[in-house]
């Protein structure tokens, strides 16, 4: 998990840079050396996408002379496409499938899987309780979820510890279930991916809870019924 976190930034192409690549790098080498540059892409109109170790994306002209910070859209016809916030998805997702499935706890239909979304969830916040309150409504839509922690407060904070003891209970199904009922759970600790999973949550850019991540690396942030879900889905 770790690791993981650590090469969150690392979604890169398996192309070879080229040379105007290479030189908006060298044009930016101080940037790389305080920030750390994972991958320069070039796009349209002489501009080029710089991804940064902490998986943000910035842009640059060639010879890396100016750098624009920001969101960068493109236009299509009647529409605006956010250019920057696909290379999110594409990093959440690339991050996410890489997951240990042991480190997620996950609730799942009893029939079909349609649809796998991630949940970055806290024990005490009032929505991701409603949110695991209505499981079910989910669960029977065939959506799978799988939660990852964040505890909002921070490593260390009673949330955390409470996540902690949840994750670590002989069955954490229950034990999570019982956490966000308000009800408590037994003191536990084991080697575990809570502080691992809160940190990728903030690269991500998780601010709030419940955040979820669907399953082509787009980021809903907030509470959303099961049913609008669903719609939103295409189920």
């Amino acid at each position: 998990m770790r690791q993981l976190v650590a090469s969150f930034a690392l979604f890169v192409s398996v192309a070879m840079a080229s040379p105007a690549e290479d030189a908006v790098r060298q044009g930016l080498a101080v940037l790389d050396e305080r920030v750390g540059i994972t991958e320069v892409v070039a796009l349209e109109s002489g501009l080029y996408q710089v991804t940064l170790n902490n998986g943000d994306q910035i842009y640059s002209v060639e010879g890396g002379k100016y750098l624009l910070v920001g969101d960068l859209y493109s236009v299509d016809g009647p529409n605006l496409v956010n250019v920057t916030e696909q290379a999110r998805n594409a990093q959440r997702l690339s991050a996410l499938q890489a997951l240990d499935s042991r480190d997620v706890v996950t609730f799942a239909p009893a029939g079909e899987v349609k649809k796998v979304i991630y949940v970055f969830t806290d024990i005490d916040c009032g929505y991701c309780r409603k949110l695991h309150a209505e499981i079910k409504d989910y669960t029977d839509l065939g959506i799978e979820i799988r939660y990852l922690a964040f505890p909002r407060a921070g490593i260390g904070s009673d949330s955390y510890n409470k996540y902690v003891s949840a994750y670590c209970a002989a069955d954490p199904h229950a034990a999570l279930t019982d956490a966000k009922a308000g009800r408590a759970v037994p003191t536990a600790t084991c080697d575990n991916p809570i502080a691992q999973q809160y940190e990728l949550g903030r690269m991500m850019g998780v601010s709030g809870t419940p955040s979820m991540v669907m399953d082509n690396g787009q980021m809903i942030p907030g509470y959303v019924p099961a049913a609008e879900l669903a719609v939103q889905l295409g189920l």
